[in-house]
């Protein structure tokens, strides 16, 4: 799937629930709760370091600091 998105060369829009899923096929990212964007950037970066406490619930990290 990633390289078929890849290869349309335009930016595609995937809506998800699964980090997994955002993790393995997009390069960006917008993080959102109650219809407002929480966090947003290149994937490995939302990831690494979600800053609120918000974005690491909905990414799936279980411990916080």
């Amino acid at each position: 799937m990633k390289r078929f998105l890849e290869t349309l060369g335009k930016e595609v829009i995937i809506v998800t629930h699964s980090p997994q899923e955002a993790y393995l096929l997009c390069s960006s990212l917008r993080v959102m709760k109650n219809g407002c964007i929480i966090k947003s950037g290149k994937t490995e970066d939302v990831f690494h370091a979600p800053e609120k406490l918000e974005a690491a619930e909905l990414l799936g990290h279980r411990s916080f600091f």
